[in-house]
C-alpha cells in the first residue's frame, strides 16, 4: 500500500461490481458501498481512534459519498484531516485481510504499508502503533516502512508493556543501500539503538542552543 492514500472527491460514481483490487479512491468508496460488513468494521475502528465513524450516502445519478459521522455531525471525508483519510485506507486493507483469515483460508496475509503514520501528529502516532498491534494479534503479518522515531518508539513501548512479543517485531535499518537486522528484546530495547533518528534531533537541538547562547 503506497503513500498516495487520498479521497479527493466528495462524490464518486458507484461501480457496477466490486473492484478486484483497491487502487484508486473510486475503488475504495465502491468497495465500502458494496461491503457493508467491511464498512461497519472500519467505521468502528475509526471511531476508536478519531471519535468519528464512517458511512456511505447515496447521491443523485448513482453516485455515492464517503462521510465521517459523529453523534453531532456528518462531514464529507474531504473535510476531515489528511490523517483520517490516510488511516481509513490502511484500516480497509487490514480489515479485508483479517476477514479473509477469519473465513478460514489457510494463509497468513501479508500487508505492506508505506509510512502508516503519514499526516498524523507525533502525539497521535501511538494510536497507529496500537492499530497495527491489533492486527498482528489477529494473525496478520504487517511490513511497514517509516522514517518516524515516534512510531518506532510507540511500537517498542507496546513490547515493553507486554502488548506485543519481541518476536512479533523485526526492525531492518537501511543505510547507504544496506539493510541491517536490529534485534528487539523483552524490554523494548533495540540492539545498537535507533541510529540516525535521535542523533539528528540532538544535533539540531545542540545547534539551536548554541545559537541561543549567542543572542
Amino acid at each position: 500500500m503506497g503513500a498516495n492514500r487520498h479521497v479527493d472527491g466528495s462524490r464518486y460514481p458507484l461501480g457496477a461490481d466490486l473492484p478486484p483490487h483497491i487502487v484508486t479512491a473510486h475503488d475504495l468508496v465502491t468497495t465500502l458501498a458494496y461491503r457493508r460488513d467491511l464498512l461497519d468494521r472500519v467505521s468502528a475502528r475509526c471511531r476508536e481512534v478519531f471519535d468519528y465513524g464512517l458511512a456511505i450516502t447515496l447521491a443523485p445519478e448513482q453516485q455515492v459519498s464517503l462521510v465521517a459521522t459523529s453523534p453531532e455531525r456528518r462531514l464529507s471525508v474531504t473535510g476531515m484531516g489528511s490523517g483520517f483519510v490516510q488511516l481509513t485506507w490502511v484500516l480497509v486493507m487490514l480489515e479485508l485481510a483479517a476477514m479473509e483469515r477469519d473465513g478460514g483460508r489457510p494463509i497468513t496475509p501479508v500487508i505492506g504499508i508505506e509510512e502508516p503514520e503519514l499526516h498524523r501528529h507525533p502525539a497521535l502516532q501511538p494510536q497507529v502503533a496500537r492499530v497495527l498491534a491489533h492486527f498482528l494479534g489477529a494473525g496478520l503479518q504487517v511490513v511497514c516502512t517509516t522514517q518516524s522515531e515516534h512510531l518506532l518508539v510507540a511500537i517498542l513501548t507496546l513490547v515493553l508493556s507486554g502488548q506485543l512479543e519481541p518476536g512479533q517485531v523485526a526492525i531492518s535499518y537501511l543505510s547507504e543501500g544496506r539493510a541491517e537486522r536490529l534485534e528487539v528484546n523483552g524490554r523494548g530495547q533495540v540492539t545498537g539503538g535507533l541510529r540516525g533518528f535521535f542523533e539528528a534531533n540532538e544535533d539540531e537541538l545542540k545547534r539551536y542552543l548554541e545559537l541561543l547562547s549567542r543572542r
